[in-house]
């Protein structure tokens, strides 16, 4: 299992995409193989490509007041517990660690894997807590997101 892990994390960071490029997510070339690969192991990656999948086919929602996904100018932001609860609501938390244990998420000045974000509305305010995915480790998921959500922030880390 360790090796196929390896395996996927040097076939994850092969595969470059142009962010900036369209307003939609879209696939690699080599995205449905390691959907189909991720599929058959560690929860981390399934994860991913729950992820992946739910992005290319706009079956999760992204940008929207209601997503726990969105895209700020440092990266992807994955609203936590939120997004793990949404893919599996039994073993959340341990579909979370495995996640980090793939070392994709960009981790805060403190050593930290969750961030804060602050979302702005036309009425309301809000702190989420997130993990941040990095413009680089975006492209290499092979997604090519949306413009940044301008009534989200990362809050600076004290």
């Amino acid at each position: 299992a360790t090796q196929n892990a390896e395996k996927e994390i040097k076939k994850i960071k092969h595969i470059k995409a142009d962010m900036s490029a369209a307003a939609a997510p879209t696939p690699s070339p080599h995205s449905h193989e390691k959907d189909a690969e991720a599929a058959s192991g560690d929860a981390g990656k399934q994860f991913l490509a729950w992820l992946r999948g739910g992005l290319i086919t706009g079956r999760l929602a992204i940008n929207t007041p209601q997503a726990r996904i969105h895209v700020i100018e440092q990266g992807l932001v994955l609203v936590s517990p939120g997004i793990f609860k949404d893919f599996d609501p039994t073993r959340w938390n341990h579909v979370q660690k495995r996640l980090q244990k793939l070392k994709l998420h960009q981790r805060t000045h403190d050593n930290m894997n969750i961030w804060t974000c602050k979302a702005s509305g036309a009425r309301k305010q809000a702190l989420m807590k997130v993990y941040l995915i990095s413009k680089t480790e975006v492209s290499e998921l092979g997604l090519t997101l949306p413009p940044p959500n301008p009534a989200v922030n990362l809050l600076p880390m004290a």
